[in-house]
């Protein structure tokens, strides 16, 4: 993964059924016009359909194909049951290319076209794109749904800025709370941070120095260009300043780089990896005898085994192609969680699929909305009028483990093979 790649990865990280009816990219959806959700509630029996905008050609399509596939099981699952409140989901997916300009023209060229048609905008893996797409659906009579928003207004002022559009993912404190809780149930006193300098991870540095702090947790920070294929000089440095263990801020291949740092050093701290360091499979970014003892890593609850969502299981078998696991399973499981809250809503509000009717049950869920147990993600979603972030999702929902290889989408640590 080149440098330009693991920038888009680190706006993404801010994060086959028969009755599946998908068109290709470009293609329209089936229904016709006029056939969607709109200001009105669809009427019995029509199908809902669901525009998807995400990267499923360009350099992060790994993970843009991933989050569509954990959409579409989740649309299968729905369909073999009759769909939902007998309407059949129906999906029309647009690559964006990673692109937020093409992914803005997409939307406004779908809603133009025909305002009504869909009940539902799933607008992707990638935060920045989704942040681009907020004004837009802000315009039209549909309820948007992505990973994150990456706007801060979205958590400050959704009423005006963000009505309609609604992110799953949690704050950006709640994994670094995990990982400080960790490093004091090991009875460390000082802890070294290793910060790669992109904006994702430098956004991880404050929340996680506040965390450890929190613990009582003294905190050395040293930062190293995303351009480093050597972290010896910096892990010295934080050898030098005393410190009992190291939290790793990393995207890609600067992983391996510090562990093989600590392994030249010959100093077997404990090392945790970032929620970042955790998108991958960490066993092929290091030598495996570099990674047995005191390597652990910062990763979704529903990514170590055993799994305690029953999501998980349905998402794996309507899962389409068969090819699940190529990366930790909270990426698809983003795409599934989005339509488990539609249907949680569409509940809710009794039936009705009016965007206004979804948008009041997601602004004031009820306990079914909130702890539906298909989720994927996370315990609990939900939000408030004024915060369209997941407002229900906890440090709980995140677990440090002992590094391990991905099998199926979850990581088995070392030793639990």
């Amino acid at each position: 993964m080149n440098l330009g790649d693991r920038r888009k990865l680190a706006t993404l990280l801010l994060a086959g059924v028969s009755a599946l009816a998908i068109t290709a990219c470009g293609s329209s959806s089936s229904g016709g016009a006029g056939s969607g959700g709109g200001t009105t509630a669809l009427e019995k029996g029509a199908p809902l359909n669901i525009l998807s905008i995400g990267d499923t050609t360009g350099p992060l399509k790994l993970y843009g194909e991933e989050h569509l596939h954990g959409l579409e099981a989740a649309v299968a699952y729905y369909n073999s049951k009759g769909g939902i409140d007998g309407h059949e989901l129906v999906v029309t997916h647009q690559s964006s290319n990673g692109d937020p300009t093409t992914a803005t023209s997409v939307l406004v060229k779908e809603m133009s076209a025909d305002p009504g048609k869909y009940t539902m905008v799933d607008a992707g893996a990638e935060a920045a794109e989704a942040a681009a797409l907020i004004p837009t659906l802000k315009r039209y009579p549909v309820l948007g749904l992505a990973l994150s928003d990456a706007s801060e207004q979205c958590a400050t002022d959704a009423e005006s800025e963000c009505p309609n559009f609604f992110g799953l993912e949690g704050t950006l404190t709640l994994p670094e709370t995990a990982a400080a809780d960790f490093m004091k149930s090991k009875g460390l006193k000082k802890v070294g941070i290793l910060e790669e300098a992109i904006d994702f991870t430098e956004s991880e540095t404050g929340p996680m120095e506040a965390a450890l702090e929190k613990d009582g947790i003294d905190v050395t920070t040293v930062s190293y260009p995303e351009s480093s294929v050597d972290l010896t000089s910096q892990v010295s440095q934080l050898k030098g300043a005393g410190v009992e263990g190291i939290f790793v801020e990393a995207l890609g291949a600067p992983v391996g780089y510090a562990v093989k740092a600590r392994a030249k050093l010959g100093w077997q701290v404990p090392i945790v990896f970032d929620i970042a360091g955790s998108a991958a499979d960490i066993t092929k970014l290091a030598p495996v005898q570099y990674l047995k003892d005191e390597t652990y890593q910062d990763i979704y609850t529903s990514v170590s085994p055993p799994t305690p969502f029953e999501g998980v299981e349905e998402m794996k078998k309507f899962f389409p192609g068969g090819k699940f696991g190529e990366v930790p399973n909270n990426t698809p499981g983003k795409g599934w969680d989005e339509i488990v809250v539609l249907a949680s809503a569409i509940e809710q509000a009794e039936g009705s699929t009016s965007p206004q009717d979804l948008i009041k049950a997601l602004n004031e869920p009820d306990a079914a909305t909130k702890s539906n147990p298909l989720y994927v993600t996370a315990r609990e979603i939900g939000w408030s009028p004024e915060n369209h972030e997941n407002n229900f999702m906890s440090s709980e929902d995140f677990r440090v483990v002992p590094v391990g290889p991905l099998v199926e989408g979850e990581i088995v640590p070392f030793g639990q093979e």
